[in-house]
C-alpha cells in the first residue's frame, strides 16, 4: 500500500511522518524499516519489498524519501506505481516536485494521501496573518499606539481588543511593558543602561520624553496597582484599563 505526502512543506510533512512511523513501530515491533532516499537508491531493495514479507511482521516499512529528482527511481517507481500500492508492504512516499501528471498517477491508487503546502503570506489579510501565529491583536501595534498617548486612538483599539475577546492581562501586558519600556529610556541616561535593544530604545526615549517622566511613573503605578486589585477580586480589570485610558 502507499501512503503519499506531497507538498512544498517538507518539515510539516516530515513531521507527519514521524508520527505515522512511530505509531507504526508501535503496532509493528518486529517490522523490517527501510529508508530509501536518491543517495541510496538500489532498485534490487525496492522490488524486494514489492511482494516479499518479514518472517517475524505481517508487514514492512518502507520511507520513499524524495525520489523525484532522480531519473532512474522516479521513472521504476511510477512504472510500478500499481504494484506498490497493492504490496501487503507500506510504502510511505514523500515528494515535493513530481510533475501532475505523476502525480496524478499516484494518488489515483494510494491508500492514503496528505498535501501541505507553505502559506502564501503575501495575498493574506493582517487578521489572517495574526490568525496563523495563534493571536488576535498585533502586541506591537498596540505599544506603539499606548506610547502616542492618545486616548481616542487607544480606546477604539481598546473596544476592538475586548470584542475579539482577547483578555485582559493580555492588554495589560502591552500596556505595561510599553510604560515600562519608556520610563527605562528616560530615566537611565543611556541605551545601555536602560536595559533595551538600540531601536526600542530610541522609540521608547522619543515617546517618553513627550509624556514626560512624572505620567510615566503615574501609568507604571496605576497599572500595577489594578493588576494586583483584579487579582484580588476587587476591580474588573476590562473596566480598570478602560477607565486608565480615558482619564489618563
Amino acid at each position: 500500500m502507499i501512503h503519499f505526502f506531497h507538498g512544498d512543506d517538507t518539515m510539516k510533512l516530515l513531521d507527519k511522518i514521524r508520527v505515522l512511523l512511530a505509531d507504526f513501530k508501535k503496532k509493528n515491533p518486529n517490522a523490517v524499516f527501510e529508508k530509501i532516499t536518491d543517495s541510496s537508491w538500489k532498485q534490487e531493495t525496492v522490488q524486494n519489498f514489492l511482494g516479499a514479507q518479514s518472517f517475524f511482521a505481517d508487514q514492512s516499512f518502507v520511507f520513499l524519501d524524495r525520489l523525484a529528482d532522480k531519473e532512474e527511481a522516479r521513472e521504476f517507481l511510477i512504472d510500478n506505481v500499481k504494484d506498490l500500492a497493492s504490496s501487503k508492504n507500506v510504502f510511505v512516499w514523500l515528494e515535493t516536485s513530481l510533475k501532475a501528471a505523476e502525480k496524478k498517477a499516484v494518488l489515483k491508487v494510494a491508500e492514503k494521501e496528505e498535501e501541505i503546502n507553505k502559506i502564501d503570506k503575501k495575498n493574506l489579510s493582517k487578521k489572517e496573518l495574526l490568525a496563523i501565529k495563534g493571536e488576535k491583536i498585533d502586541f506591537f501595534e498596540y505599544a506603539d499606539a499606548w506610547a502616542t498617548a492618545d486616548k481616542k486612538k487607544n480606546w477604539i483599539m481598546f473596544v476592538d481588543a475586548m470584542n475579539l475577546g482577547v483578555p485582559a492581562e493580555e492588554l495589560h501586558s502591552i500596556y505595561f511593558w510599553q510604560t515600562r519600556s519608556m520610563l527605562a529610556a528616560v530615566v537611565s541616561g543611556s541605551q545601555s543602561a536602560s536595559g533595551l535593544k538600540p531601536y526600542p530604545y530610541e522609540k521608547s526615549l522619543s515617546a517618553g520624553r513627550k509624556i514626560g517622566e512624572q505620567k510615566l511613573r503615574h501609568l507604571c503605578n496605576l497599572l500595577i496597582s489594578v493588576y494586583h486589585e483584579a487579582h484580588r477580586g476587587k476591580v474588573d480589570l476590562y473596566n480598570a484599563l478602560e477607565r486608565i485610558i480615558l482619564t489618563n
